[in-house]
């Protein structure tokens, strides 16, 4: 019937961990573990900076939990931070149905991390000190194009043309709910904070002249492919 094995046998392997899966949530793809590679130099290095101050992380669009939830344990086993030193994570979805699999997910790996159900930061509070995010950042036409393979993912986490109201957009460039979420980032990232964001190879410098326009400093990085991620 085209349903993907992951949703079939409810696992998929990230990061050298196993993640239950279901399709409330996108299954986690390998090019997403450069970012969870980079997030924890980015924690070791924060840590390092300020040995005295515990840190802040927040998954935004979290979906499985795959992204933070990796970091987490990595710190935990091949960093071996005690739990006193742990950054705090938060986790965010829109979806309530992909946060049950987050929820699950951090029981599974025995991982002490808060949940917060919000549309993006309308009602997180307070800043992070690291921001990840793999948002919806397909073009509508092109999520058209990929369900019809059969993959069964949930639209909501792949098409990026939606307003905040969930409405689809006309501009087809998979970068509105990206154009919502840079400003309100800004807002929530702490001084000498860092946001680290997956976005596809046909919009990523888009996304990063929006960022550069409300003032952020970017780098992008090459996916396993040397596409640009």
């Amino acid at each position: 019937t085209g349903l993907p094995v992951s949703y079939i046998t409810g696992h998929k392997e990230f990061y050298g961990y196993d993640f239950f899966v279901n399709p409330s949530v996108l299954i986690p793809k390998p090019d997403t573990e450069i970012l969870v590679e980079r997030a924890v130099e980015l924690v070791i290095e924060k840590m390092d900076a300020r040995p005295n101050q515990l840190l802040t992380v927040c998954d935004m669009c979290t979906g499985s939990g795959c992204i933070a939830l990796a970091v987490y344990k990595t710190l935990k086993e091949v960093y071996k931070i005690a739990d006193g030193s742990m950054p705090k994570f938060t986790l965010v979805d829109i979806s309530s149905d992909a946060l049950e699999v987050a929820k699950q997910n951090a029981k599974n790996l025995d991982c002490d991390v808060r949940f917060a159900r919000s549309n993006l930061f309308d009602v997180v509070p307070g800043s992070f000190d690291l921001i990840l995010t793999n948002p919806p950042y397909i073009p509508a036409t092109l999520v058209d194009e990929l369900l019809q393979d059969g993959r069964n993912e949930p639209r909501l986490a792949l098409d990026g043309d939606v307003d905040e109201y969930g409405t689809h957009t006309k501009t087809n460039d998979g970068l509105d709910l990206i154009r919502r979420l840079i400003p309100q980032m800004k807002q929530h990232l702490a001084p000498m904070g860092t946001i680290l964001m997956e976005t596809g190879e046909y919009n990523a410098k888009a996304a990063a002249s929006i960022a550069e326009n409300y003032g952020f400093k970017t780098e992008i990085l090459k996916d396993l492919e040397g596409l640009i991620l």
